[in-house]
């Protein structure tokens, strides 16, 4: 399975790691990160050459991208979720999932209506 990273701040470094283990059932393909002062510390987390983009949007164009990782702040996992469906990339979010029960709900309709897991 191919893996876009969608933010990559602090809590990038507790994923990373992870991705690095299981590189033999998921390599990390793409990361978005607008910030380019952390694209080096991406690439040494990640041990290895993912393609930056400076937007998730971006990097939900790429057909070879299957599932995200949503890494953002809170207030961003509705959209970032929404836009992830909608391209039909499976979606793992980090907690908490949003910022209400109406957005939760709106982002589980989403995943559901095109097919795609959202995972917590």
């Amino acid at each position: 399975m191919k893996i876009g990273i969608v933010g990559g701040g602090g809590i990038f470094g507790a994923h990373a790691p992870a991705y690095v283990n299981a590189y033999d059932r998921c390599q990390v393909t793409a990361v978005a990160e607008p910030d380019t002062a952390k694209h080096n510390r991406i690439r040494e987390l990640l041990e290895c050459e993912p393609v930056i983009y400076d937007s998730y949007d971006a990097l939900l164009d790429q057909s070879d991208v299957d599932a995200v990782d949503i890494l953002l702040p809170h207030d961003l996992h509705l959209p970032a979720s929404i836009a992830a469906a909608q391209t039909g990339k499976h979606i793992l979010v980090e907690k908490l999932m949003a910022r209400n029960i109406h957005e939760c709900d709106q982002m589980i309709e989403t995943c559901e209506s095109n097919g795609v897991s959202l995972t917590v």
